[in-house]
């Protein structure tokens, strides 16, 4: 009886750290917000538009046509508003 000894090649390592963000990134369509619940529409400053209530993205809103138009965006930050009150001599 004859003792066959195999070298075994190597086998590239894979990174799973990365393959799973990977998987992310492809099937992350599946998981984004559809934007179906949709606040009433509010007008600041002459400005109308409609707020997703699940995830905060904005969409303008046309009162004439009463529909919504343009592209979804996310809104200012907050603190951001606060700096231009207080450039305008006014505090929150």
């Amino acid at each position: 009886m004859a003792l066959t000894l195999v070298k075994k090649e190597s086998i590239p390592r894979v990174d799973t750290h990365q393959t799973v963000h990977h998987l992310i990134d492809k099937f992350s369509w599946l998981f984004r917000c559809w934007h179906r619940k949709m606040s009433r529409p509010f007008t600041r400053d002459g400005h109308t538009f409609r707020v997703c209530l699940r995830c905060g993205m904005r969409r303008d809103f046309d009162l004439q046509a009463w529909k919504m138009t343009g592209h979804y965006y996310y809104g200012r930050v907050l603190s951001e508003q606060r700096e231009q009150l207080i450039r305008k001599g006014r505090k929150q």
